[in-house]
Formats: structure tokens, sequence, C-alpha cells
């Protein structure tokens, strides 16, 4: 997507997101016990979100969720990672064992379920055979599951996670790798026959899809790499762009601080972003770069070179970015400290969203209180939709219809409009009568302070 269409959907933006009401399982969990969300997994408009032994799926951009729990057989303990790849749903955990009142080991594992109704299979760790098993990272390249493993090291499966290979980053390997820092992996990054591994000490390289390696660690250079901890790996391709993203965490050595590391020559020479803060999780789009970290969620629309902080007045003080996923129509998903978060692309607004048991049903009703603009129906539509609002209270209201360029097409309603439900029907033509074309739309509503959204797909 072009700068251009990004610009113009800033200006649709500013806007209130719609209510977001739960149609799920009878043991949905409020907002206030879900505490912060580590991991977030986006794809289309489906969105995965991860805490405790918790997983929410939402198949419509954040609208409605589902959770799975453990009775599907997915495992106890905190989810650690969740990657999707074709028609599956990766996911980790990892839990603590208490002995006496004492924890003396954390085991955990990988399991793999579908998209859309998961029946959770357990996947065997590799040897040795000692009692932890941390799984902070999944990486699937070419058919091939890679695992970044705290106590286990770098795990591969070429055959769906039926059988795997136990594989040490180290040129003299230790019989338990969480014996030697930097066979403690915390983050995986492929990219064909060349494998990163983020460690707890340094950055592990192989350049022959995991036959022989080299560490690369902080050695004080001013262009090599700005601490030793590495907890988040990623390849960032723009364009002729192709570099590696190391988000590092100081350890024990002097002068070592923490930041990201940015290398365009596999390693060999490194720059430096956001000094000082722990990061994270990235996301890539075009030249824009999300970063989650401790002092929140990080923008750069130069390629790393300056940030804003987007969630800065938004979230509370002191609220930390763990996860960042970008749905199809834009919106930013947001795992934080105090919870999973719906933003606009630009920051301008931030929504949380709440996990409000409710019984299921095809169009949940507005949440009181809330201006919004429920689930239209049909939708896709051809040749008209309906366009259900709800209005907190009688005032002024503007109901409009942009195109993904930003451009207003039509208005619905621009009017003294009485408190309640109310409905509109746009029948696919601009405000001169004319038929519009097939593609995304956006419906507008504002009453003056706040505004409500969303998305229309109009198929002739």
């Amino acid at each position: 997507m072009s700068k251009l269409i990004f610009i113009a959907w800033l200006m649709v933006a500013g806007l209130l997101l719609p209510g977001l009401a739960v149609a799920g399982e009878q043991e949905a969990l409020l907002s206030h016990d879900t505490g912060a969300v580590y991991e977030v997994a986006v794809r289309g408009g489906a969105i995965w979100a991860g805490w405790n032994d918790v997983l929410y799926y939402s198949s419509d951009h954040g609208m409605s969720w589902r959770r799975y729990d453990t009775s599907t057989g997915f495992g106890p303990g905190w989810t650690s990672a969740i990657s999707l790849a074709d028609d599956t749903v990766w996911a980790a955990t990892y839990y603590a064992v208490v002995n006496g009142g004492v924890e003396y080991y954390v085991n955990g594992g990988i399991y793999s379920g579908g998209l859309n109704n998961p029946v959770w299979e357990y996947h065997e760790a590799p040897s040795p055979s000692d009692p932890g098993n941390i799984i902070y990272d999944i990486a699937i390249s070419e058919g091939i599951i890679w695992t970044a493993n705290w106590w286990k090291s770098l795990q591969r499966s070429d055959d769906g996670g039926t059988t795997w290979q136990l594989i040490i980053p180290d040129t003299v390997p230790y019989l338990n790798p969480r014996d030697r820092l930097n066979q403690r992996i915390f983050s995986v990054a492929v990219d064909g026959e060349i494998i990163w591994t983020g460690s707890q000490d340094g950055l592990n390289l192989s350049r022959d899809s995991g036959h022989s390696w080299t560490t690369i660690r902080y050695t004080g250079n001013e262009h090599g790499l700005i601490s030793n901890k590495v907890a988040a790996l990623a390849f960032r391709d723009s364009g002729d762009v192709h570099q590696l993203w190391a988000a590092c965490w100081t350890t024990f050595k002097p002068g070592e601080i923490s930041g990201l590391s940015i290398s365009s020559d596999t390693g060999r020479t490194w720059r430096y972003a956001l000094p000082g803060l722990r990061v994270w999780n990235f996301l890539f789009n075009q030249g824009d770069v999300f970063a989650a970290t401790d002092s929140g969620l990080m923008f750069s629309s130069d390629g790393g070179n300056t940030f804003s902080n987007l969630s800065a007045g938004k979230l509370q003080a002191g609220t930390p970015a763990y996860a960042i996923g970008m749905t199809d129509d834009f919106r930013l998903m947001v795992g934080t400290g105090s919870g999973l978060y719906n933003a606009i692309y630009d920051g301008n607004y931030w929504q949380k969203i709440d996990f409000i048991q409710l019984p299921a049903e095809e169009h949940p009703a507005p949440i009181p209180g809330i201006l919004a603009v429920n689930l239209c129906r049909p939708n896709p539509f051809n040749p008209s939709t309906t366009i259900p609002i709800y209005l907190p209270q009688t005032g002024l209201i503007k109901l409009e219809i942009y195109d993904i360029l930003g451009r207003k097409q039509r208005t619905l309603a621009s009017a003294g409009t009485r408190a309640g439900e109310h409905e509109y029907v746009w029948d696919g033509c601009d405000d001169t009568g004319r038929t519009l074309a097939s593609g995304i739309y956006f419906c507008r509503l504002t009453d003056g302070r706040t505004a409500a959204m969303q998305r229309l797909i109009l198929l002739r």
C-alpha cells in the first residue's frame, strides 16, 4: 500500500473505533482480569491475542471475539508465542512447577490447531530431556518450523511438528543448552539458508541452515551490537532495503544499553535506534516502523531514524507495549501491560477491547453509552446494505461514506437525531447518484465529540 493511501486513511481516521462487543463462548473473561497481553498475531481481519493460558480469536477485525480454553487440548501456563502459517495457528506456553512453595523448574510446550476451530495438538520437544522447556518465539519458513527455546536452544521440524531436531548454535555445544548463555534462545529469524537466533549472550548466525555457526557479541565498538541479550528479531524488507532488526537488552557487561541494533550487511556493522528502551516487538509497513517498548508504542516514518511515541497521552503513563499487529484495514492491535488495545494507524485514538460476557448472537447489541456503527448487513454487499447505528444521546450527527483514499463519496445523514438505535441504507452510489465501483469503503459516524467507523466491501 502506498504512502498516499496511508495519508488518505489518516484523513478518514482520527475517530473513535466502534464499540467492541463480544459474541463468544460462555467462559468469556472480563478485561480487568486479563492483565498484560504479551502475544498478538494478525492476518487480514483475523486476530489472535494471548495471555496466561487464554487465547482469544476474532475473525472480524476485533468486532467480536471467541475464547479458546484448555479443554480442547491447549496446554496450561502463560502464552509465550503465537505464529500463523497457512490454515494453522501455532502457540507455545510455559508454566512453573512448584514443590514445597519453591519454584524449581519451568515447563511448557508448543501446540498447533486450526485457525477457525482448533482442537490443539501437543508437539513433544526434542532431547535433552531435562524438565525445562520455554519457547519464546516461533518462525515458519518454507514449511520448516523453528522454535526459540530458552532451555532447549533452537529446534527445527520439517514435518509439521511430528519430529524435531535439536540444533545447538555454538561451535562447542554443551550437553544441556541452558548451561551456556548463548544457547539460551529468545528469538529466531529465518531468510532462506540464513538463520539468526537471539540469545542471552549475543546473536548466533548460520549461513547454511544451522549446520555451522558464528556468534556476534557486544564489544563496545560503536558499529557493533548495542548489547548482548537479544529479545526479538525481524527482517525488514522494503524496496531495496533488506535489514535485520534486533531488540537488545542489557545484561551484565559495562557499557551496554538497551535499544535496537540494525544491520544491512548480515551483521558486519550496526546502527542504533531507540537507545535506552527495551523493545519487545516490531511491525514494518513500507517505510513505517512500529516498535512495542517498555515506554509504549513507538513509531517511525523514516525507516527507524527518528521515532515518536504514539501512546503518549493515550495510555496511562508507564504502560508498556509488548506486542503489535495490524489488520488489513490498518487498525493496530496492541498488547500492553493493561490489556489489548485497538488503535488507529496514526495513534490519535486508542480503545481498550473489553471481553464482556454476552450470549452469542449474530449481531451483538451496542454497548450502552458508546456511539457506534454496528455490523452492517449484508457485508460484503451488492447493490445495497443496511447500516445500524447507536446514539447514546440526542444531537446533531453526520453519517458519511469514504473510499479507501479518504475521499468522501456520500452523506447519508446530517441532522439532529434522537438517542437510540437507527438504520440507514446505502445503495452504493455517491452524492450525485453515480454508481461506485467495487472496493473497500468506510462508513463514518460522528456527533461532534466522538466518532465511530465500520468497513464496507462493495462487490459489483
